[in-house]
């Protein structure tokens, strides 16, 4: 894969992790570390990642407060 597909392919995963509902969060975070595997220094993957994790924590704390 060459650099703009690498490019592409990590601002799909930023645009995924905005969008992204909770039974998805496994799944797609599965994918951004797989794409940080490949370049740990891809500031678009490292975003979604950190996206995806907020909503993550989000969704847990709801889920305790509910509870």
């Amino acid at each position: 894969m060459n650099a703009d597909s690498n490019n592409k392919s990590s601002k799909q995963l930023l645009k995924k992790a905005y969008d992204c509902k909770s039974h998805e969060f496994e799944a797609l975070l599965e994918k951004i570390n797989e794409e940080l595997a490949k370049n740990k220094d891809d500031q678009d993957a490292l975003t979604a990642k950190l996206v995806l994790t907020s909503k993550m924590a989000v969704k847990r704390a709801d889920s305790k407060i509910d509870s």
